[in-house]
């Protein structure tokens, strides 16, 4: 059993020695490291990160935000249109001035009018990448589509998050319109802001 130990030990520190000056392949991409990449600090731990914090670093994750004042009974939607890339939803929330507020998910709407188009912003600003996915406020929409999912502001709250996590993620058919609907059920004026987080992939 000693004797094993000190084989697994060997064999670690040679695969730490052959990574100087090469690199990993991580979600399809070769990433340059060297030792000191690895190991960080005076102890010289192993240093690892979220696959969002290593999205993010490389300029793949984007941020919609969007303020609205919606009258009592008045819906709107927001759209997303995917090309060529994967995009995947990972966060959607909405703050609301008073509740109740409804909110829909479809996918493959039909769309008479496109509405205003709208652009998000990367979030790592040492880049200027341009997302592929084509946003949209208050589309014209003849035909919702397939639900996929209701959410919604009851009572007295003032937030609703549909936070989908890294493993819960909503991915998105590529070529396809996705649509947020937002319903104000409260009976008076409604001021609303509405948050979209997604990254897209190589």
């Amino acid at each position: 059993m000693e004797k094993l130990k000190y084989i697994l030990i060997s064999f670690f520190l040679l695969i730490f020695a052959g990574c100087s000056n090469s690199q990993i392949d991580f979600n399809n991409e070769s990433i340059p490291i060297n030792n000191t990449d690895l190991l960080k600090g005076e102890n010289k731990q192993l240093v690892t990160i979220t696959n969002n914090h290593y999205l993010n670093q490389n300029g793949k994750v984007y941020s919609l935000s969007q303020e609205m004042t919606l009258s009592s009974g008045q819906e709107v939607y927001f759209m997303g249109c995917t090309q060529n890339k994967n995009i995947h939803f990972t966060s959607f929330d909405i703050i609301v001035d008073t509740a109740p507020v409804n909110i829909y998910f479809y996918e493959n709407p039909n769309v008479t009018n496109n509405g205003t188009q709208i652009n998000s912003t990367i979030m790592n600003r040492n880049f200027n990448y341009n997302s592929t996915l084509n946003l949209f406020y208050n589309p014209t929409i003849s035909s919702e589509g397939e639900l996929l999912f209701v959410n919604g502001i009851l009572g007295d709250k003032n937030q609703v998050q549909s936070n989908f996590g890294q493993t819960e993620e909503w991915v998105l058919n590529l070529n396809t319109c996705y649509t947020f609907k937002i319903i104000n059920n409260n009976g008076n004026d409604n001021d609303i802001i509405a948050n979209l987080i997604y990254y897209e992939e190589s």
